[in-house]
């Protein structure tokens, strides 16, 4: 680390994760946010047959959860 040439030299290859998980489009949010917390994951592709078309992340399934939770409660949360 304390040599800057090093991560000039660093490839995509020596970072990226293999183990990759995905969903359906009919999934239910609290599924997906549930596999992310089992598998210790921030995000999953989302798939139809083998074909990836979306990307899901913790952080949509946290923000769609709150704003769901103000829409129910009337937006006395801000």
């Amino acid at each position: 680390y304390n040599n800057p040439d090093r991560f000039a030299k660093l490839r995509v290859e020596e970072i990226t994760n293999t183990k990759m998980f995905s969903v359906i489009p009919g999934s239910s949010l609290l599924d997906a946010n549930k596999m992310m917390i089992e598998k210790n994951i921030r995000r999953l592709i989302v798939v139809v047959g083998k074909q990836p078309i979306a990307i899901i992340r913790q952080e949509d399934v946290v923000n769609t959860l709150f704003e769901l939770y103000k829409k129910m409660t009337k937006n006395k949360i801000t």
